[in-house]
């Protein structure tokens, strides 16, 4: 698949998305809007970029799906690291990277970094797994 029907395709499918730069048909990479803040970084990496359009598009709709839990889940993340790091405070908390490895139109798997300007530069990793299992991945 051709940069632009990538760039058309991804548009279509994740209205989250504010911003598209893509390097190459393997990769994207822009911002899109996580917890109501439009500058969350977002990569998007293709496993396969030679599948057919609908192959994509319905990796794309799954990519969709998972930003649309991570936008609806925002409390079970917060209560998922008030858990297991109870010191840090929760408030200001965005998310700062999300990256899709895209194996396949159903196997699409997501790594998510949040941060809050009281974290003295730190931020906590989470994956996102098939079935929407959060799992908190600790601190980097």
């Amino acid at each position: 698949m051709k940069k632009n029907e990538l760039h058309n395709l991804i548009r279509q499918e994740i209205p989250q998305i504010t911003y598209l730069e893509t390097d190459s048909p393997e990769a994207a990479e822009g911002e899109f809007a996580l917890w109501e803040v439009d500058d969350c970084t977002i990569m998007l990496d293709f496993a396969d970029n030679k599948s057919d359009c609908h192959t994509i598009q319905a990796a794309l709709q799954n990519v969709s799906r998972k930003i649309t839990f991570l936008n609806d889940n925002k409390n079970a993340i917060i209560q998922t690291l008030h858990t297991e790091h109870p010191e840090l405070s929760t408030e200001n908390m965005r998310g700062v990277y999300v990256s899709f490895w895209i194996e396949n139109a159903t196997e699409v798997f997501c790594d998510l970094l949040v941060s809050s300007d009281d974290w003295a530069m730190q931020a906590a990793a989470f994956s996102l797994e098939d079935d929407n299992e959060l799992i908190f991945n600790g601190l980097e």
